[in-house]
């Protein structure tokens, strides 16, 4: 449980820092930056932003879910096969 913690935190950390830029890069490049900032209204900013930072997330928790089940499943078989050998022999 606490590792689950500690990875969502890590997800969390990394898509506000990446995923908030690439929504600020995202906005500007599609033309609405420049007006936001213009009128002083940040709003579209930060929906791009928080746009931005949700998909970063759902994309590190698919990957850290995927290398997840690769791992468990490369390094439970061979435990499982070591468990299994072991009981034969005896």
């Amino acid at each position: 449980m606490a590792g689950l913690v500690v990875f969502l935190t890590m997800v969390l950390d990394a898509a506000l820092a990446y995923g908030g830029s690439a929504g600020i890069a995202i906005v500007h490049g599609l033309g609405l930056g420049a007006p936001a900032e213009a009128f002083g209204s940040r709003i579209i900013i930060w929906i791009g932003m928080l746009l931005g930072a949700l998909a970063t997330a759902a994309l590190l928790i698919i990957l850290g879910a995927v290398v997840g089940a690769l791992v468990y499943g490369l390094v439970g078989r061979r435990f499982a096969n070591a468990a299994a050998a072991e009981e034969e022999r005896r």
